[in-house]
């Protein structure tokens, strides 16, 4: 057990990695995420032969840090646009995938770009 008065710090790139109970006793901060919400509401504005050429861009250094705040940007522009609650399984879906080791990057962002809506 922990003495009265300390604190923990848990530094993670997505809140989601945490299971849900133990984030309820969390109280999460989020850290400045508007150059990746810029590139996901620009994102989500393009039509989808144009969302492919912005995957294969954006994944050209494989850099998954990189790739979960982008995921992470685009929840929060998904929730501006007010998009169906589909698109939103479909992110959480994705992320899921991203956290595996084997998975690809680019496979990811890929299928995000041909089914959100």
């Amino acid at each position: 057990e922990p003495t009265p008065g300390n604190h923990f710090f848990i530094i993670l790139p997505d809140a989601e990695a945490v299971l849900p109970t133990l984030r309820s006793r969390f109280l999460v901060v989020r850290g400045k995420q508007e150059a990746l919400l810029a590139d996901a509401e620009k994102f989500l504005g393009m039509p989808k032969k144009k969302r492919l050429d912005f995957v294969k861009n954006f994944t050209k250094d494989g850099d998954r840090l990189k790739t979960i705040k982008f995921l992470a940007g685009l929840e929060t522009a998904m929730q501006k646009n007010k998009m169906p609650i589909t698109a939103f399984e479909e992110l959480w879906t994705s992320r899921s995938f991203l956290s595996s080791r084997g998975a690809s990057v680019k496979m990811i962002l890929e299928h995000l770009a041909l089914n959100l809506d």
